[in-house]
């Protein structure tokens, strides 16, 4: 299986005795996943962010299968209660504290 995550499109082609047996394009892409993340921290802590940042921590801790290690990062932004907050994930779980 090969998987393609562009800017605007997420193209899936499975491959079997050197063809394509199967391919499928769809219009959710990593632009969707940096937003999905700057408006999960402006819901969850309040801080806002860019999509340069967001496009960071998809790329720093994010993962496209469940991972046994826990990985963070601080992540800074304008915040209008909190601090600087830093992100965990692990095995699909989010953690958010304050840096």
């Amino acid at each position: 299986m090969v998987v393609d995550i562009g800017g605007g499109t997420t193209e899936v082609a499975v491959v079997a005795l050197d063809g394509v047996v199967a391919h499928r394009s769809i219009r959710i892409a990593g632009d969707e996943m940096d937003q999905a993340i700057v408006q999960l921290l402006r819901r969850v802590r309040n801080l806002s962010i860019g999509d340069r940042t967001a496009e960071e921590v998809k790329i720093q801790i994010g993962s496209a299968f469940v991972i046994g290690e826990e990985r963070s990062m601080v992540v800074r932004g304008p915040a209008m209660r909190l601090p600087d907050c830093r992100i965990s994930a692990r095995s699909g779980r989010r953690k958010f504290v304050n840096a």
